[in-house]
């Protein structure tokens, strides 16, 4: 009885301080990102309209910003939503459409003051990511600088 007791404290505790952990990083990643490298599973022409992207955090979404024909961003119709996992090792990120729940890009991700690192799989049941290598072309490594 009082081990069942010591291990429900023990799971809420971590839960909790996960929620803190989680709710802290994406606090952190709120604004506007520029990318800076982008390398793996993507198409060439997908690989320079995203370079002229801008990508914006604003709550869980994940927005994206591209070029018109003018050159004013405007916001890319398909937006991702991002549930973090901060305790994992390295830290783990979900991507995911909110009108495809069967879709989700499981990732990892390292967040500085100015530049934020994410590695996912877009195919999700490929799994995962273990590292940031670059060299893995199933899964799509951006590095990405804050705007101000």
């Amino acid at each position: 009885m009082v081990n069942s007791l010591v291990l429900c404290c023990l799971s809420l505790f971590y839960m909790s301080y996960s929620e803190m952990l989680a709710r802290r990083d994406l606090a952190l990643m709120q604004g506007r990102w520029e990318p800076i490298f982008i390398e793996g599973a993507l198409r060439r022409e997908d690989r320079g309209r995203l370079y002229s992207s801008h990508f914006v955090i604003k709550g869980e979404k994940w927005i994206l910003l591209t070029l018109d024909e003018t050159g004013k961003y405007v916001e890319y119709p398909k937006r991702l939503r991002l549930r973090l996992h901060p305790l994992r090792q390295p830290k783990a990120i979900d991507l995911f459409d909110p009108d495809d729940p069967k879709w989700i890009g499981p990732g990892i991700y390292d967040l500085g003051q100015y530049v934020l690192v994410i590695k996912h799989n877009p195919e999700g049941p490929g799994g995962r990511p273990k590292d940031f290598s670059p060299i893995d072309n199933s899964c799509i490594l951006t590095v990405l600088r804050r705007l101000k």
